[in-house]
């Protein structure tokens, strides 16, 4: 059974700032939507959280750093069916995301 993928309000609000500023960002991220669509499980999972939670890193070919300088998508399995986007950001704005937020991120989905 394919997987359902669903956005937050946050990755949305995320994948519109970077989309102004990364043309490609959309892109990337839709590439990473059909891979969890057909069951693939990209990424490495987060440990700590208490939940399912995977962080992808993806490469920003706008910025020419491949994964290091990249984007990272961190993603949630509420259902074995249904994945929910958390949040987006570039590795060179951000650093990594403690697992305080990542659990503030998951909650507001429950």
């Amino acid at each position: 059974m394919p997987t359902h993928v669903e956005t937050t309000r946050e990755f949305d609000r995320e994948i519109e700032r970077l989309g102004r500023k990364y043309s490609t960002v959309l892109i990337v991220a839709e590439f990473l939507i059909a891979q969890i669509e057909t069951d693939a499980r990209p990424g490495e999972r987060v440990p700590g959280v208490g939940a399912v939670v995977y962080k992808a890193r993806l490469p920003n070919p706008s910025a020419r750093r491949g994964k290091r300088g990249g984007f990272r998508i961190v993603y949630y399995f509420h259902l074995p069916v249904t994945v929910y986007l958390l949040t987006i950001y570039s590795q060179t704005e951000k650093d990594n995301l403690s697992n305080a937020e990542i659990r503030r991120m998951v909650n507001s989905v429950l």
